[in-house]
């Protein structure tokens, strides 16, 4: 009797770790990425917008913007990785920091067809969360995904965007799909 009770123990043990290792889809749902960006400077090598400088929120690295360098490093990815439970928004925190009152930037959450077309579109101006020039602000891009918009084909596109003349940096990105 307590050699069939081990074994029908062992077999359910076994028959658990078999099924719970089998294929299985990641769900994007409250998934939920921390960038600072020291930790992207072997991946992103020379890009123009990462630079290492005393001016980062954290570390040593953050995103720099200014009227030569328009867009900050982007994060991509296809809408068919979130399928098939998608989330129904995506939410994107940080901080921003500018050296003028003057500097026109936003940071962007865009939804784009394979052709390029802008299907769905949300910014923060930086006007809206900057309160001082030289400091560190705290700023949150919410893009609701209606059900229609998530072709396989589309491409989320996540990024810093500088449409003036003055440097504004960005660093400790958050994103979330909901």
């Amino acid at each position: 009797m307590i050699k069939i009770q081990a074994n029908f123990l062992y077999f359910l043990a076994i028959s658990l770790v078999f099924f719970s290792c089998g294929k299985k889809q990641e769900v994007f749902n409250n998934k939920e990425y921390h960038i600072q960006f020291d930790e992207l400077v072997h991946f992103v090598k020379n890009h123009p917008s990462l630079i290492k400088t005393n001016e980062a929120r954290s570390g040593k690295y953050c995103v720099y913007t200014d009227a030569k360098v328009q867009y900050g490093i982007d994060y991509c990815m296809n809408v068919a990785d979130l399928l098939p439970n998608p989330p129904k928004t995506i939410v994107v925190e940080g901080y921003g920091k500018t050296v003028s009152a003057a500097a026109k930037a936003a940071y962007v959450i865009s939804l784009e067809n394979p052709q390029n077309q802008i299907q769905a579109y949300e910014a923060i101006d930086v006007k809206k969360f900057i309160k001082k020039p030289g400091e560190w602000s705290a700023f949150k891009v919410v893009l609701p995904l209606k059900p229609q918009l998530l072709d396989p084909n589309n491409l989320i596109k996540i990024y810093a965007w500088n449409f003036g003349q003055d440097p504004v940096m960005f660093d400790d990105l958050s994103i979330r799909f909901e």
